[in-house]
């Protein structure tokens, strides 16, 4: 939402359309976090129009880069909060981690707000635990020395609004320090870092080059069959 409050100039409100105001902007952007941050997490779509927008013809629409030149000038129109719980079986899986000695980090593309919310809800974080130096967003990431960006690899359990290349930081770091990574992906700019990792985890659901550059694929999209397959592993080690 806040990437769509950027590119607004004005805010309409019924027929009518007013100028959008930092005190409005601050207002719209209060709601947006409340709504992300509360007890339903919901993630929240920003929706935007351009009111007198160039034609079609002097629109380049193959290439999406020039999108950002069109997508300006915009009027806000309104937000939209869906409700996207965590599957039940996941806090119980975070539990069965924590006890098997495996560090579980949320790598998300969502709000900040809205990933340590879920974060709680899982059992990531505690209810009321300090989340300054744990969960930090893309950008935050980007502005800490190399060093520090490594230091807080080790402590960080939420990264938020990530770009696919923060992904591939991220397992670098934690190798660093001889860690044992696994990473789960979907996409195609996932697939450097599920190559990356010494476990790669395409989901079932994902493209073909996420499958191709992963060695377990997830076919039920679940995050607590990959703490199944771990147990099972582990049992088999122990047997052999």
């Amino acid at each position: 939402p806040e990437g769509i409050l950027e590119r607004c100039h004005s805010v309409r409100v019924g027929t009518q359309t007013y100028p959008l105001t930092s005190g409005v902007r601050d207002h719209i952007m209060s709601v947006i976090r409340e709504w992300g941050s509360g007890r339903d997490a919901l993630r929240c779509l920003a929706l935007a129009t351009r009111d007198q927008p160039p034609q079609k013809e002097d629109m380049y629409l193959e290439d999406c880069n020039k999108f950002i030149d069109y997508e300006v000038d915009l009027t806000f129109v309104g937000c939209v909060g869906m409700l996207d719980p965590p599957r039940k079986e996941v806090a119980a899986a975070i539990r069965m981690c924590r006890q098997a000695g495996i560090r579980v980090i949320m790598i998300t593309g969502d709000n900040k707000g809205t990933a340590v919310a879920i974060c709680r809800r899982i059992g990531i974080f505690g209810p009321d635990e300090a989340v300054g130096n744990k969960a930090f967003t893309g950008r935050e990431f980007d502005e800490l020395s190399l060093a520090m960006q490594k230091a807080v690899s080790q402590e960080a359990r939420c990264f938020a609004r990530v770009e696919p290349s923060h992904k591939s930081k991220i397992v670098e770091y934690l190798q660093s320090y001889s860690e044992v990574t696994a990473m789960t992906g979907d996409g195609v700019n996932d697939a450097p870092a599920l190559k990356k990792a010494e476990i790669g985890i395409a989901m079932g659901s994902g493209t073909a080059v996420a499958k191709s550059a992963s060695e377990m694929v997830l076919a039920d999209d679940n995050f607590s069959t990959i703490v199944a397959a771990v147990e099972e592993g582990r049992a088999i080690y122990n047997n052999m």
